[in-house]
């Protein structure tokens, strides 16, 4: 004979079962809602980022690029996001690095885009005078380019940066600092950068 009580105790057991697995699914349920919001809202951002980088790029193609030269694509500007060698330096050009101009091509190739003077004066603590002045020579040699008003190193600039570096570490002596104390290369004397004459031996003139 079936004894009703055992049964119903155990669909009592079955019900507290079911109560509990449903539970469960809904703690999961939200788990994965509240992951899917997120995933969502981090696509609305993603989204959002990618049409302010397409909008940067159209603005640099129509503002930035009719300006400079043309050439082959290694000669071309390109911001400075690393410090590597892109491309060869140019043969005929000899630079004098002192520590004044090492700055202000640090500054660029730190940049991850185009500076102005004031800012370039500003972090290099140089005058705007001196910075110009450089800024001048370097676009002539071709180690920077200038678009409206502001400026960006060359991969003849990083090339030539990473020569003096190399040069530098060969000879066991540091790189010039911000915190080194002025010496003769840090009057604002524009032709303290020529490599005409060897009066100042803090200047080194890279092939």
């Amino acid at each position: 004979m079936v004894d009703l009580r055992v049964l119903l105790e155990a669909n009592e057991f079955l019900r507290a079962e079911n109560r509990r697995r449903q539970e469960l699914v809904g703690v999961r349920e939200a788990k994965a809602r509240a992951h899917l919001a997120d995933c969502e809202s981090e696509r609305r951002e993603l989204a959002a980022e990618m049409e302010t980088i397409e909008a940067a790029d159209q603005l640099y193609r129509r503002r930035i690029a009719p300006q400079l030269p043309s050439g082959d694509d290694e000669d071309q500007p390109r911001l400075a996001v690393a410090p590597q060698l892109e491309a060869p330096i140019r043969q005929q050009a000899r630079a004098r690095i002192g520590p004044q101009r090492y700055f202000i091509l640090s500054c660029l190739r730190g940049s991850h885009q185009f500076v102005p003077v004031e800012a370039i004066a500003d972090q290099t603590r140089l005058s705007i005078k001196r910075v110009r002045d450089q800024l001048r020579s370097d676009v002539s040699d071709g180690f920077i380019v200038e678009a409206h008003g502001v400026y960006g190193i060359r991969a003849s600039g990083l090339a030539l940066m990473d020569k003096y570096e190399t040069y530098k570490r060969s000879k066991g002596e540091p790189l010039p600092s911000l915190d080194d104390p002025p010496g003769e290369d840090d009057v604002d004397d524009p032709d303290v950068d020529q490599a005409s004459d060897g009066h100042h031996e803090e200047n080194v003139i890279m092939p």
